[in-house]
């Protein structure tokens, strides 16, 4: 992941995330969803529900952990259960730090106790995690996503992407496949 895709990442994924909450969870066997929102009024703007979709190990720790996790293996396998117990342990605090990992697109949320969400963003097939406004779909909203190869993808609401060497736009995208 290159520092200046980082950087640019890092601003918009604590523009969409400061301040919000975890308010509920959705699973499949392989997916976890979370939903991420505001609980109170914006007095400057209207804040977007999120929607953070995790493919990958995860886990919370008390506080950021130094170093970080490099891969999916540095991290404990946690039950259905446990998943779920960690996330509502979560609840009702905002989220008052968001960050990358280094080198890889690792997300790490840090929430008013200064407990940290941490999401392995490291595999070479398959997306780790994906965070998007819920008009993301539509075309109309904010995508993250943490790419295999250890990048970083941001679509924008004005239909431009930018993934480490590849500009284009998401129609030209969606075209090609």
């Amino acid at each position: 992941m290159r520092d200046r895709d980082k950087r640019a990442a890092e601003a918009v994924l604590r523009d969409l995330c400061l301040g919000l909450q975890i308010v509920g969870v959705r699973w499949a066997p392989s997916t976890l969803v979370v939903a991420i929102e505001p609980v109170a009024p914006h007095a400057e703007r209207h804040r977007s529900n999120l929607l953070l979709t995790i493919e990958s190990r995860w886990t919370v720790f008390p506080a950021r952990p130094n170093p970080v996790p490099t891969t999916e293996e540095d991290l404990p396998e946690l039950s259905l259960d446990e998943r779920v117990v960690a996330l509502a342990r979560l609840a009702g605090q905002d989220i008052v730090d968001v960050r990358l990992g280094d080198t890889q697109p690792h997300l790490i949320l840090t929430v008013a106790s200064g407990r940290v969400l941490f999401l392995n963003g490291h595999h070479d097939h398959y997306e780790c995690w994906n965070l998007s406004t819920g008009d993301a779909l539509e075309g109309h909203g904010w995508l993250i996503v943490a790419v295999p190869g250890d990048a970083i993808a941001v679509f924008d609401p004005q239909n431009t992407i930018w993934c480490e060497e590849n500009v284009g736009t998401r129609a030209g995208l969606d075209a090609e496949h």
